[in-house]
Parts: C-alpha cells; structure tokens; sequence
C-alpha cells in the first residue's frame, strides 16, 4: 500500500502551485503512515496536503502562516478524517 501513497503524493505535490517541495512522513498509531507535502506560492500562502491509506486532500492557508503550523494541521487533519471513515466501516483499523 505504501508505494500507492507515495505514487499519489508525488501527482498531486506537482500539481500544487509554488516552486520550493517539501515532502515528509509520520506514522499514526491508529491510522499509519501519512504522508505529507507543502509548498508555497508567490503570494507566500502555504499549499500542503496528505494521503494516508490511499485517500488524500489538499489544503490551503492564510499567507504567512508558519510552515510547522501547516504541517502539524495536515497530521491531525488525515488522522481525524481516516478515523471517522474506519468509525463508518469505510476503511479497516488494520492500516
């Protein structure tokens, strides 16, 4: 499953608007790995996103917005949405 995310994470981190990737991971106890992603745009507003468990979403941000900030919004951000689609039976709790 892992290459499948990093697959997605690769597509959708080209698409994003702004020059300088940066690409990083964390392991959830409960949901695994997520993979994450920023980059910022000329107007200096944060683009970053996640995919955990072959799911993903992007966000946007205020411009200015510390990067530290924005990537520990992405963490709670997947970890929160894939435990609500296993709370549904949408996903397995097996990761």
């Amino acid at each position: 499953m892992e290459a499948r995310e990093l697959e997605l994470a690769e597509r959708i981190a080209r698409a994003m608007p702004g020059d300088r990737l940066d690409m990083g991971s964390t392991e959830d106890p409960k949901v695994g790995m997520i993979y994450i992603a920023t980059k910022v745009d000329k107007e200096r507003c944060p683009h970053g996103f996640w995919a955990c468990q072959g799911t993903a979403r992007t966000l946007h941000f205020k411009p200015d917005t510390d990067l530290g900030i924005v990537r520990q919004v992405l963490v709670n951000d997947a970890a929160s949405f894939v435990e609500d689609l296993q709370a549904k039976g949408v996903f397995s709790n097996g990761h």
